[in-house]
């Protein structure tokens, strides 16, 4: 049903700045840009930064991820699929290029939009950051998020880890050749009540020293790379998140 991530969609506050920021952090420069919209394509995947007050993208947040576009090999098929599962879909196109996309308005906020693959290629960044190596998605209930990206969207679980160490479950979702991490804090804190919330991103880097110098060097403050959770990776982080976005930076083992 799914065959892998097409876009993700950030709101900011000033889109000019962003621009530059993203520019920065994505070593590359947008594929196209005006006053509202900045689009960016890193491997198969479109990042698009869209100015808060403009209608596009209406309805969600003000200010971070505002949605994620999964791409479907027949649109039609998989939003009927959808709807059967037990997901509200509404029909419409999408603001930036027109494509039809089918809207799930249950199980997610901001919403998960299903479009088709495009039909021509798009053109790929030859920046240092190679694509999206994982999305993350804040959760107060793993089970529900499994029922939703497992069960009903039909993305492949390849691992649920859950480690006391770091007072946090999560559950990986491959889809495409990105991941969709689910993190569920453990603590004895009561969470009351939320639907799952897009939360966080991870690019991969080719080398991990030479994007930590290039950031640094910018002005960009980051932390000291250390090793990641998963094995044979090496991570630093943002600590200013861009448009309340956190974001990681990741090299894995060649």
């Amino acid at each position: 049903m799914i065959l892998g991530l097409d876009h993700l969609m950030i709101r900011v506050p000033a889109i000019d700045a962003a621009t530059r920021l993203y520019s920065c952090i994505l070593d590359c420069s947008p594929v196209a840009a005006d006053d509202k919209v900045a689009r960016f394509r890193i491997g198969g995947l479109e990042l698009r930064l869209v100015r808060s007050e403009t209608g596009v993208g209406e309805g969600a947040v003000a200010e971070g991820l505002a949605h994620a576009g999964l791409s479907v090999g027949n649109l039609e098929r998989a939003a009927r699929l959808a709807a059967r599962r037990g997901l509200v879909v509404d029909h419409g196109t999408d603001a930036v290029d027109g494509r039809p996309v089918a809207v799930l308005r249950s199980g997610m906020d901001p919403a998960l939009w299903l479009l088709a693959e495009p039909d021509i290629a798009r053109p790929v960044a030859t920046g240092s950051v190679t694509g999206l190596d994982h999305l993350v998605v804040a959760s107060d209930d793993p089970e529900r998020s499994l029922a939703m990206l497992g069960g009903r969207l039909g993305l492949d679980l390849r691992l649920d880890r859950a480690n006391p160490g770091w007072g946090a479950r999560m559950l990986f979702f491959r889809c495409g050749d990105a991941v969709v991490e689910v993190v569920h804090e453990t603590s004895d804190m009561p969470h009351p009540p939320a639907p799952d919330r897009l939360w966080g991103v991870c690019w991969r880097v080719a080398d991990i020293e030479a994007a930590h110098g290039r950031l640094g060097a910018a002005g960009i403050a980051v932390t000291a790379i250390r090793t990641g959770r998963r094995p044979g990776t090496r991570v630093f982080t943002l600590v200013e998140p861009p448009a309340g976005v956190p974001t990681l930076m990741l090299q894995a083992e060649r």
